[in-house]
């Protein structure tokens, strides 16, 4: 056979393989029966919490598995409680709301009190479940 060919064949075999493992035989009724589906469309949405500090101040936490990597690494770098805490906000608040932030002047406890909040909506949890666990560090 001419090389052009061969590749076709070849190609036709790969992707029958392929279709194979996607069908299975169903030996009792004879005949190919599409694998199972999950449908998970209803499950998956890309809205974003929000935690709302002031009547007129609210933002949006990024809560995506990028934004949430980037904070685990930041975890590991072993930096001081507070550095971490700015750091985590800037990637997970986004620059203008950090910014707002800290021209608010925030006592150590009020930072405090944004940055469990933020972790609630990140772990999917409630605002008093995320204290709790805050408070036995």
């Amino acid at each position: 056979m001419t090389e052009p060919v061969e590749y076709g064949l070849n190609l036709i075999k790969l992707m029958f393989g392929a279709l194979e493992r996607v069908l299975f035989y169903n030996a009792k009724k004879e005949r190919f029966t599409m694998a199972k589906v999950i449908d998970i469309t209803g499950k998956l949405t890309n809205e974003k919490p929000r935690v709302r500090i002031s009547e007129d101040f609210e933002f949006e936490v990024n809560t995506s598995k990028n934004a949430v990597i980037k904070m685990q690494m930041l975890a590991n770098e072993n930096l001081p409680d507070i550095e971490l805490m700015d750091e985590g906000l800037k990637i997970l608040m986004g620059d203008e709301a950090y910014s707002r932030l800290e021209a608010m002047d925030l006592t150590v406890d009020g930072y405090k009190t944004v940055y469990t909040a933020v972790m609630a909506c990140i772990n999917n949890e409630s605002f008093e479940d995320a204290a709790k666990r805050f408070q036995g560090k």
